[in-house]
């Protein structure tokens, strides 16, 4: 079995909104302390109805036995659609075609030009994904045999609250928490007095049966950091984790 052809399909859809009409993505930071001048960052892009929208890449690797394998690149601001269509179609694809795809392991080393967090890794998320999907329909097994095998029969339901004021944040929680989502990742990094009122917020919305997260977008200084790990400890609001509360670079502040 070869491969013929590698496709790709943009698509983009609308972001959902709560029921105060917030947008389910990007939330609202706290006031700045101080002028912080022009924004330079770029506006999110709507459709025409003026809704937030989100766009990713559909990979579809083709075989010459008709069997398709089907997979997704995400997008953001580093990597947008276009340039993770033109890597995808102009870099990798091409030498794949012809390549048997059973060796997908080799081939996914071979199209990764960079580091997990470099300029491709979305791209060859789209391939890696694609090619297990195929090789599992080629050997007609789950994906999870090829990662070594079924080791749970369920998974915590987890998803992302945005920015917002602990009200905010407590009742779009409390919105997923109805639709049975019991991991809540709160988005937080703008100040760390309220971010730590938010997650006290919801915790007491939600009570103690959920999976409580908080991501910080590399939005604090050491100082911050600590002040926030300082109040959540203090409100005993059973946090697991703290993501990427500094700039990746800040080895020591980290340490």
């Amino acid at each position: 079995m070869k491969i013929t052809a590698i496709e790709t399909i943009p698509v983009s859809l609308p972001v959902g909104k709560f029921a105060d009409g917030m947008d389910k993505v990007g939330g609202i930071s706290a006031p700045p302390r101080h002028d912080e001048g022009r924004s330079w960052k770029r506006r999110r892009p709507r459709n025409r109805d003026e809704r937030l929208s989100l766009s990713n890449v559909i990979v579809k690797i083709h075989t010459d036995e008709g069997i398709t394998g089907i997979g997704e690149a995400a997008c953001d601001g580093m990597e947008p659609v276009e340039v993770v269509q033109a890597m995808i179609d102009g870099y990798m694809a091409p030498p794949l075609i012809g390549a048997d795809p059973l060796d997908w392991e080799f081939l996914i080393d071979r199209v990764s030009r960079d580091a997990p967090r470099g300029a491709t890794r979305f791209s060859s998320s789209g391939i890696d994904l694609a090619l297990h999907d195929l090789v599992g329909k080629i050997l007609g097994v789950p994906v999870y045999t090829l990662l070594g095998g079924c080791r749970r029969t369920k998974v915590l339901a987890s998803i992302e609250v945005p920015r917002g004021t602990p009200e905010q944040m407590a009742a779009h929680s409390y919105e997923y928490y109805m639709q049975g989502v019991r991991g809540i990742k709160a988005k937080i990094g703008s100040d760390p007095v309220r971010d730590a009122e938010s997650v006290k917020a919801i915790r007491e919305r939600l009570g103690e049966e959920i999976s409580l997260r908080a991501d910080a977008n590399r939005g604090y200084t050491v100082s911050e950091a600590k002040l926030f790990c300082e109040l959540v400890q203090r409100y005993d609001v059973g946090l697991e984790l703290l993501e990427q509360p500094l700039k990746h670079h800040d080895l020591d502040g980290f340490k």
